[in-house]
């Protein structure tokens, strides 16, 4: 039945809607691996209108969802929380129990409201369901890494995001990858700080939490509003699909972004960058021209993505196969 008539007929309507111009939702869902869940859960609650388009791309990439339980709350900006626990606060693998594991299963339930389109009481009686499925993912491992790795770069690498990145994205075992995880600091960059795009935290606005405040979502999610964003877990990284973000260059002290000063120190995800007025023996970038076209907004997302350490950054260097 799926298969023989409700996807077809989705797609010819699809279809349809493009090719008056139109939107099948009125709100971008982003494309392949990455969803706007905020944009979603707006509609289920009525809060976009209908016959509007809202045309803000507050989209995600879907993370690997090992290491839940190291997170103090959920999503990119941390605004959701288990209530009475909180919002930011560094975990370790010793801290990684069932319940801690089973309140953030609760909001996880509620994760069907968006995506299923299930009403919050529904969601409310598949916690149970939930907390299976975050005791298995306590358990999986994230996926390693099918490439070649040059452990000797990597060695090198790794001291340095040790110094410059480890105080947001976490502490991770040595030994052979996939590297498990050991702490994670859940530590807020506010938007200031970040100087980025804000249209994903922003999205989390004053009628959404309240709404979601009332009733059902309310009892076991706390919600707020954060300004700013939490760095990801890197584990299985390399197997998630990919979005333009920036970090705060530690060596500078400014943001290497970009639409703001460039250093030549680092810019995480890709090769180094330099200042708008270049550096010396180095033309300062044009443009786009120092970030890889498989980055550029409205880039094709490929189905395998290599990445290997780069001892210029701390962090990686990427590029792509199919």
């Amino acid at each position: 039945m799926l298969r023989a008539f409700v996807l077809p007929t989705a797609v010819r309507r699809v279809a349809q809607i493009d090719a008056a111009g139109g939107h099948p939702l009125p709100f971008s869902n982003g494309g392949a691996g990455r969803t706007n869940g905020v944009g979603a859960l707006k509609y289920q609650f009525d809060l976009l209108e209908r016959d509007h388009y809202d045309a803000t791309i507050g989209t995600v990439s879907i993370p690997m969802l090992g290491s839940r339980g190291l997170r103090s709350s959920l999503l990119c900006d941390g605004c959701y929380a288990p209530p009475g626990e909180a919002r930011f606060a560094t975990r370790d693998t010793a801290g990684d129990r069932a319940p801690h594991r089973d309140a953030l299963a609760a909001i996880v339930a509620f994760f069907t409201v968006p995506i299923m389109g299930v009403k919050p009481e529904r969601a409310e009686r598949s916690i149970p369901e939930a907390e299976r499925v975050m005791a298995f993912l306590a358990s999986a491992p994230p996926p390693a890494f099918p490439g070649a790795i040059d452990v000797a770069l990597a060695g090198r690498g790794r001291i340095l995001f040790d110094a410059r990145c480890a105080s947001c994205h976490g502490r991770y075992a040595d030994g052979p990858p996939p590297c498990q995880p050991l702490s994670f600091p859940n530590r807020l960059v506010p938007q200031a700080e970040m100087n980025t795009d804000a249209a994903r935290w922003q999205a989390i606005d004053a009628p959404l939490a309240a709404r979601l405040e009332r009733g059902t979502f309310g009892r076991h999610v706390d919600v707020a509003g954060t300004g700013g964003y939490v760095a990801a877990i890197l584990s299985g990284l390399w197997a998630t699909a990919r979005t333009f973000t920036t970090a705060r260059c530690r060596p500078c002290g400014t943001s290497c972004t970009r639409r703001s000063g460039r250093c030549d120190s680092s810019w995480a995800g890709t090769r180094s960058i330099t200042s708008g007025s270049g550096s010396p023996g180095r033309p300062a970038p044009t443009a786009c021209t120092d970030i890889p076209p498989a980055l550029h907004r409205g880039a094709r997302p490929r189905s395998t993505t290599r990445v290997r350490p780069d001892s210029r950054t701390g962090g990686t260097s990427a590029s792509s196969k199919r």
